[in-house]
């Protein structure tokens, strides 16, 4: 059972009703999830976020960028959110360079003023300078720190910031002769994605000296190569080369599904098809979901890529 809920710049709650259409999207590559509906009748109050639950397990919380009243045969409500990621895009930081700061100074500094001042994970400190440039969002700030520090993108779940990686907690299967199969599947092979070399200038190097390859694509046949500068780093270039490789080689197998009813799981969940003879990777995750709901039917589209090792 969903339940959707309206909260006002006052914090009342009111349950929203007669829901006409609903559009959740969600996209591992994107900060902010967005969901947009359609309700009965005319609400005139103001209402600045929207919560979305299912039998009682929050899926969605977002920040409300449009509600406009919709008059003509019938009237009709219509709500344009991003979730709270989309506050933190909102907002420029401000400018700034720190020494060894830690997750908890960068938080109470660019997150708790905007409503997120909680943090999920070991407290760690950036090594050496951090700067903060002109024009960056509070979002980019976070990630970049995060990404640096601990190697994994940010989330945020209400009031809280959270790291991820690519594999998320629990695993769902979707079966072929299960008893409710994909409506349809979609498997593609892009063989642009995936890189064949890069090339590392290291500090000890003059040149782009030092190779990193990918054994698979050359045997492919694909010439695709990149270069990569890390003399400014003193640690972590072939590491920051192989990871290129990897994210490039999980970006070139694809399987796109469309299941007959409801699925919200959040991006970064393992997932794996079983019950078909094609030859597809073992270990995936979800990239992309959108849920969509007109009337009394209901679909999800669900796009799974590979998972880097």
């Amino acid at each position: 059972m969903l339940t959707l809920t309206a909260v006002t710049p006052e914090g009342k709650e009111t349950e929203l009703k007669y829901v006409e259409t609903l559009v959740l999207q969600k996209d591992f590559n994107v900060p902010a999830d967005s969901m947009s509906f359609v309700v009965r009748g005319v609400i005139e109050e103001d209402v600045a976020l929207v919560i979305l639950k299912e039998n009682d397990r929050e899926v969605y919380r977002g920040i409300v960028d449009e509600q406009n009243i919709y008059i003509s045969q019938k009237e009709q409500t219509e709500f344009v959110s991003r979730s709270m990621e989309g506050v933190l895009l909102d907002n420029e930081a401000c400018p700034a360079t720190f020494s060894y700061p830690d997750a908890e100074l960068m938080i109470s500094r660019y997150l708790a003023p905007l409503g997120i001042g909680k943090f999920v994970g070991e407290n760690r400190i950036h090594p050496g300078e951090f700067k903060v440039k002109k024009g960056t969002s509070c979002w980019e700030v976070m990630s970049e720190f995060c990404k640096g520090v601990y190697a994994l993108t940010p989330v945020v779940r209400g009031d809280t910031l959270v790291l991820r990686d690519r594999c998320g907690d629990g695993e769902l299967e979707f079966s072929v002769n299960g008893e409710n199969p994909p409506v349809s599947l979609q498997y593609r092979r892009l063989r642009y994605k995936p890189l064949s070399r890069v090339r590392v200038r290291t500090p000890e190097s003059a040149g782009y000296t030092s190779v990193v390859a990918d054994e698979d694509s050359l045997r492919e046949g694909i010439v695709r190569e990149r270069y990569l500068d890390v003399a400014y780093d003193s640690s972590g270039g072939l590491q920051k080369a192989d990871r290129l490789i990897r994210g490039a080689r999980a970006e070139a197998q694809t399987v796109k599904l469309r299941i007959d009813g409801r699925v919200l799981a959040d991006t970064g969940t393992s997932a794996r098809i079983t019950g078909t003879d094609m030859d597809l990777p073992e270990a995936m995750y979800i990239s992309s979901l959108r849920y969509v709901l007109s009337g009394t039917s209901e679909y999800t589209d669900i796009t799974l890529k590979k998972k880097e090792n």
